[in-house]
């Protein structure tokens, strides 16, 4: 299945969350890694093993990066896959950003621009509320 960036990493976490294997595959070693990193800095730690990614090999597959989770759930990613390879129970294959666009046009769709940048929230409350201590509350119920 070819993804975005965000999306693979949304559904591989998702995946290893209830305990299967998933391979990512990445065009080079350098990618494997940034990505590994980025999932793990966006789980909390409590369902992490480890909090770096680590460098592994994965017969007959090829070496990579692993992101393990403490339910025995594992996110691989790496350039090298080979169809021998039994442990995996899902791939996903990087797709870059423009075919992504290209195949939304095709489909009649037309993107929306998303804004780099947030603009800050207006105040509603435009009075200044006072609220009362406890004690004054007290005071005034007597």
């Amino acid at each position: 299945m070819a993804l975005s960036r965000i999306r693979v990493l949304h559904e591989a976490t998702q995946l290893a969350l209830k305990g299967q294997n998933t391979i990512v595959s990445c065009p080079d070693l350098d990618t494997s890694r940034q990505l590994a990193q980025q999932l793990l800095e966006g789980v909390s730690s409590i369902w992490l093993l480890y909090d770096k990614p680590q460098y592994c090999n994965h017969e007959p597959s090829g070496p990579g990066w692993a992101a393990r989770f403490l339910n025995q759930g594992e996110v691989f990613f790496s350039c090298f896959f080979s169809e021998e390879d039994q442990y995996f129970d899902h791939i996903f294959t990087l797709v870059p950003v423009d075919e992504i666009l290209a195949e939304i046009i095709h489909k009649g769709f037309y993107p929306c621009v998303i804004p780099l940048e947030w603009h800050r929230g207006s105040l509603l409350v435009h009075k200044p509320v006072y609220v009362p201590t406890r004690y004054e509350r007290i005071m005034a119920n007597w």
